[in-house]
């Protein structure tokens, strides 16, 4: 039963706390039953940018400047409104209907240039929010992939700088665009991305169609930054992107003029270098468009056959999309939570088991309403000054009740047999444990912008690494509440001798430090969303769970105090035992959240309140958990007969 608990604590501790990137990349397409509607939302996009930005060049002062421009906006319009008609979504929005008979009236009144314009950009900003069409790429672009695909299919037009002086030119009419030119400032890399995909009618601008998102906004990003000299990197302590106050998002979804009129104070060097090097991250998430988004590349690229990235898709849309927004909802709407994450889950394993199509489809409708309805709870979120308190208090309560357990039970066995060395082990452990979860708030933005797998993986790892450790320390505690132990064993506590100093601290330590991270993440995303204004009851809420918890471990030890030791011995390894059993399964659920682990869920859906206890327990309703939780059980149950017996068979023959 002896193990050399310093190679398993600084071994284990090496794996924790340096897991290995994942690498993720795939193509883009989107299921058959949303594709149409999707494309059909990229299009009329597309075209009310057209008819905002060109219709300039046909009507000035209510006359016609060009006959052939008129007619072609007025086609557009026409175009629009068979558009319109054709998606279900839009049937029933009277409002959109009104907007669109304003913008063909507007038109057939030769309206002012700003007029049309205004309708177009009012419609277009519509259209994105009620169709939640995804206006940025779910994944960091590559320029160099993107001018490998413009040197290949756009430079015998445009030429190699874009100036619109490529071979074929020459016999183009209209002349290709000089895309260096200040035209570019008005456009977005998201219309430059939907003019890819469509094409320009009359022109020489084909479509593109049957490239893959992340073709299209690889080139997309390319051409926009063709009209940016690629700058210096500024220079700053914490590398240049901390510079830069632009995030994917924006760079994706905004113009250089929509960019320099939001941040008036940025350098123009600083939106140069952004639009050469876009940030490995979309921001801050702040709602659930990058899980809607790769959720429905998954479901189409189910339905194309493509299963085993149909399955890391859907990995993704949990691990980018939701892992990183359950910090602002678990607070309020625990079972929300618990209930995204299970219906991922489901269908993750129905991918697995190669389900048929229309049933993975229903299931991913179903999935994406659910984080459609993840949006008005997020729109409704703000916390007021009370439930910031309760919520910082609650989550420190939440999350230091099973690392409390473990060091008064280290600690009461200390006390009782008066082993100092365990004390110091125990205090050195979880102190050691709370200065490291310090360090962890000081460089937790840098922790957040890993991707969700690593958090995972670094909260699976130490569960499971906290598992073993117990299981020794419970073992442990069991075989010396055996009387034929008993005496020896306090002649070893009077020796110095017995569970050890890396058995007691390691217990300690990774019980109170798993927790730690945990809180250290949520804290931090409370933090962000308080605001300077009501951090003061963030502190509050923290000091209040701090002092919460300080009394409950007080309570226990006084309650131990009353307790004849053999059987605290007894009843604190019955409690390791127990919390090895929870740990393994919140262990393996993590990694299974990461896609280290596979997943395959047995139960549907269970009710919300069943749910969050069974969560509370570390109870998942998967194989691969509540396997190695029975496989835990039984060998803790085994070993503790084995381990009475041989100890109680040893005191009859030392009688």
């Amino acid at each position: 039963m002896r193990l050399n608990l310093n190679i398993i604590f600084w071994g284990g501790l090496f794996v924790v706390l340096t897991p290995a990137a994942r690498a993720q990349s795939g193509a883009t397409v989107a299921p058959p039953d949303r594709a149409q509607a999707v494309e059909t939302a990229r299009r009329l996009t597309h075209l009310l940018d057209y008819v905002g930005r060109d219709y300039a060049g046909a009507v000035s002062n209510g006359k016609i400047l060009k006959a052939e421009e008129y007619a072609e906006q007025r086609e557009m319009v026409s175009h629009l409104e068979q558009l319109a008609a054709s998606l279900p979504q839009l049937a029933g929005d009277a409002a959109f209907s009104a907007e669109l008979r304003g913008l063909r009236g507007a038109v057939e009144g030769k309206a002012d240039a700003a007029v049309v314009a205004g309708r177009c950009k009012t419609m277009r900003e519509r259209l994105i929010e009620s169709l939640a069409i995804a206006t940025y790429p779910v994944r960091p672009p590559d320029l160099a992939a993107g001018g490998n695909y413009f040197a290949a299919n756009c430079a015998p037009c445009h030429g190699n700088g874009g100036k619109g002086d490529g071979p074929s030119a020459a016999s183009l009419n209209p002349k290709p665009s000089d895309l260096t030119g200040p035209r570019m400032a008005g456009l977005s890399p998201y219309q430059v991305a939907n003019t890819i995909r469509f094409g320009v009618n009359g022109t020489g601008m084909a479509a593109h169609s049957r490239e893959t998102d992340a073709q299209v906004w690889n080139a997309a990003f390319f051409v926009t930054a063709l009209a940016h000299p690629d700058a210096p990197a500024p220079a700053t302590r914490s590398g240049p992107a901390s510079a830069v106050p632009f995030t994917l998002r924006e760079l994706a979804s905004s113009s250089d003029r929509d960019l320099q009129a939001r941040h008036p104070g940025a350098a123009p060097a600083l939106l140069d270098w952004a639009r050469h090097h876009p940030p490995a991250s979309g921001g801050d998430v702040d709602d659930f468009g990058i899980a809607r988004a790769l959720l429905d590349q998954s479901l189409g690229r189910y339905a194309r056959g493509d299963k085993d990235g149909a399955r890391q898709d859907a990995l993704d849309s949990y691990l980018e999309g939701v892992e990183p927004l359950e910090g602002r909802l678990r607070s309020r709407h625990p079972s929300y939570v618990l209930e995204v994450e299970g219906r991922l889950a489901g269908l993750r394993t129905l991918m697995a088991q190669s389900a048929p199509t229309a049933k993975i489809s229903a299931e991913g409708e179903s999935a994406r309403r659910l984080l459609e309805r993840g949006d008005e709870l997020l729109s409704d979120n703000e916390l007021s000054p009370f439930w910031l308190l309760v919520s910082a208090s609650a989550i420190l309560l939440r999350e230091g009740l099973e690392a409390v357990l473990v060091v008064v039970m280290l600690l009461g066995l200390a006390a009782g047999t008066g082993a100092r060395k365990i004390r110091g082990a125990t205090h050195a452990g979880w102190a050691g444990a709370l200065l490291l979860g310090v360090v962890t708030w000081g460089i937790s933005r840098w922790l957040m912008k890993f991707s969700g797998a690593s958090r995972e993986v670094i909260e699976g790892m130490t569960s499971l690494l906290a598992v073993a450790v117990l299981l020794y320390v419970g073992f442990w505690l069991h075989s010396k509440s055996e009387l034929g132990r008993w005496h020896s064993f306090l002649k070893e506590s009077t020796a110095g001798r017995g569970i050890g100093f890396w058995g007691a601290f390691g217990a300690a330590f990774l019980a109170v430090y798993r927790e730690a991270f945990e809180t250290v993440l949520f804290f931090q995303t409370l933090w962000l969303d308080a605001g300077s204004d009501r951090h003061r009851w963030l502190v509050a809420g923290i000091a209040l769970g701090a002092v919460t918890v300080g009394v409950f471990a007080w309570l226990l030890l006084v309650l131990e105090k009353k307790l004849p030791l053999r059987q605290f011995f007894s009843l604190s390894a019955i409690t390791m035992l127990v919390l090895s059993v929870i740990l393994a399964g919140k262990g393996l659920h993590s990694l299974q959240q990461s896609g280290w682990i596979p997943q395959t869920i047995i139960l549907g859906r269970i009710p919300s309140i069943f749910r969050s206890v069974m969560n509370f327990f570390g109870i998942y309703p998967s194989v691969q958990t509540l396997l190695l939780q029975g496989v835990t059980a039984i060998l803790s149950f085994s070993l503790w007969r084995w381990s009475g017996g041989s100890n109680t068979g040893r005191a009859n023959e030392a009688a």
